[in-house]
């Protein structure tokens, strides 16, 4: 029989969640498992499927309660919405995600944050980022006068900023199995900017296990 620590830690690997439950979400999951486990020893196999699930689930909503306290207060002139959250377990994809709105009120401009737990979505990432690591790519894209695209790097994070005409203004970075997503419905560098430096890049990697 596996120790008790062990069956956690796989479980939280699988479900791709930053595992940071408070004590009592800690005791409801140990329960859980301890009751799979004797249920799966009696032959009750779905009933320890049940259970297992329902530890998987309560580390989810501890994952996105985590992850959601990395969402800065609004700033100045800004109101924050409601921290969005969702799960997935399917066909070998885990993640949780979170998002928020933020919206400015003198002219309705709203950035978008999104911060997702999955190492099977950072693949893409990686190779995009790699890319852009070709300083005559850049340079092209860049003198084209389409876009604009910066290489981003900042305590353990790494990736790219992107500015469009008419289009936008974004950050995507990504840590391990964790990925950050910073979009402005303007093409402001400057708004971009103000919202990447009110995140915390140290402390959310120091926090994930999705590495």
């Amino acid at each position: 029989m596996l120790k008790m620590a062990s069956v956690l830690l796989v479980l939280a690997m699988a479900c791709g969640v930053a595992f940071a439950a408070d004590a009592n979400e800690k005791a409801a999951i140990q329960s859980a498992v301890q009751k799979a486990m004797a249920q799966y020893e009696e032959g009750k196999v779905q009933d320890a499927i049940a259970s297992l699930q329902e530890a998987i689930s309560i580390m989810q909503t501890s994952g996105q309660k985590s992850m959601a306290a990395f969402f800065p207060a609004a700033p100045e002139g800004w109101t924050k919405g409601k921290v969005e959250s969702q799960s997935l377990t399917s066909n070998g994809l885990n993640f949780n995600e979170i998002t928020c709105i933020y919206t400015r009120s003198s002219d309705s401009a709203e950035v978008h944050m999104q911060l997702c737990n999955s190492p099977q979505m950072i693949e893409t990432h990686q190779a995009v980022a790699e890319a852009y690591k070709n300083p005559q790519m850049l340079a092209a894209i860049n003198q084209s006068g389409q876009m604009k695209i910066s290489q981003f790097s900042k305590d353990g994070w790494i990736g790219w900023t992107k500015v469009e005409p008419d289009q936008g203004a974004e950050l995507v970075s990504f840590n391990g199995g964790n990925l950050l997503s910073i979009r402005c419905d303007q093409s402001d560098e400057g708004m971009l900017k103000q919202f990447v430096g009110m995140m915390n890049f140290k402390a959310m990697a120091e926090q994930s296990i999705g590495r």
